[in-house]
């Protein structure tokens, strides 16, 4: 059955103590929750306090409420075990007997993107309480059928979080590997020749949107790579769209080639995986795939390798980097084809490059037999 938020229970959003009155905040009293306090498994991580003094001025609820995130980052579920206090960009839900929490909450979860449309604000994503209330789900009226389907879900959940734990790992020993084979690309410690991502390539060229946009899109043809594609290290097809022949024809200079490196151009400045400046490697024949206008595409000259240069584009220092650079309003922010022009890298022997990417290649043999037979 289709239900609404505000009839599984009490919803309430947060607030916070006034931060000028000192003994709200003089001991730890209880958890005030905060977006960075959501973990994993509807866990929280409360990094902030309350005094006892300040809970009647304080949002507060029991547990068993589930919190979920309503301004900037959309989404997020957690489950209470404990008294806490939370903050205005947090929804809670106490559900009434006839629910499982738990089971709620995956429901909502699940329900994330859906959830995300109803944000009113193209700045700061927002979803005020009573849109939030409305919202619909579909749940299993049988109480001990949620337990149930809860119960599978943890188990799928834990198993979900080992292998992704398992990932962090080795993504972990590649960076590591970098740090130890070529130090830091940015202050270039090992005095490693350097140059610029322009000189270094052959083209720099973002793509364009086709006449017609979103209606000329077809089922099949050629892949047409939108910034939704492009994630760090990886390429995610899953809501690919395709144009046709003679579109990609008449955009001839943005077609794909083997190993072009391509990098997002815009993005949320504050929110959670921006897409800015994501960067990922294109493996797939060369002109099956063309870019829009939100995509650049690097295409490198033979002194240097894409996969390293893929290496230095997604590491932490040149986030860091992107995030000084880029231009824009108070929170959407764009890199223009000069900053990526003028990105500085580093260039080491190519017979030392290959062996990080050997060791790139071992690595990422181990991450697939993980996601396949674990």
């Amino acid at each position: 059955m289709n239900i609404k938020l505000g009839d599984l229970g009490v919803i309430n959003t947060g607030n916070t103590p006034s931060m000028k009155i000192e003994e709200f905040y003089s001991s730890n009293d209880i958890p005030f929750i905060k977006p960075d306090s959501f973990g994993d498994m509807f866990r929280l991580n409360p990094s902030c306090f309350l005094a006892s003094v300040a809970e009647e001025k304080a949002r507060i609820v029991e547990p068993g409420a589930i919190l979920v995130t309503c301004i900037g980052t959309i989404g997020k579920v957690a489950i209470t075990n404990a008294k806490i206090a939370f903050n205005q960009q947090i929804n809670s839900i106490s559900v009434n007997n006839n629910f499982d929490s738990e089971y709620i909450a995956y429901n909502i979860l699940f329900n994330k993107f859906r959830l995300q449309s109803l944000s009113n604000s193209a700045v700061v994503p927002i979803i005020n309480k009573s849109d939030f209330s409305k919202f619909e789900i579909k749940v299993e009226h049988n109480l001990e059928k949620q337990i149930k389907i809860k119960k599978w879900l943890n188990k799928v959940n834990q198993l979900k979080l080992l292998k992704e734990e398992q990932i962090r790992y080795l993504d972990l020993l590649i960076k590591s590997r970098f740090a130890e084979l070529f130090g830091d690309p940015i202050k270039n410690e090992m005095d490693w020749i350097k140059s610029t991502l322009g000189e270094l390539s052959s083209r720099i060229s973002s793509g364009n949107t086709p006449k017609g946009g979103s209606n000329v899109y077809s089922d099949d043809g050629v892949m047409f790579i939108r910034s939704q594609n492009v994630w760090n290290n990886n390429l995610d097809l899953n809501d690919i769209v395709y144009i046709s022949n003679d579109i990609n024809d008449n955009m001839r200079e943005t077609q794909l080639h083997y190993n072009d490196i391509l990098i997002t151009k815009t993005g949320r400045f504050n929110t959670e995986n921006s897409s800015l400046g994501r960067s990922a490697i294109f493996k797939g024949e060369s002109g099956s795939a063309n870019i829009n206008g939100h995509v650049y595409l690097v295409r490198l000259n033979q002194e240097i390798r894409a996969e390293f240069v893929l290496s230095i584009l997604t590491s932490d220092v040149y986030r860091q980097l992107i995030r000084r650079v880029c231009v824009g309003g108070i929170d959407k922010r764009q890199l223009n084809k000069s900053h990526i022009e003028a990105f500085p890298i580093i260039i080491p022997p190519l017979i030392l490059q290959d062996k990080y990417i050997q060791y790139i290649d071992q690595v990422n043999k181990l991450k697939f037999a993980i996601m396949v037979y674990n």
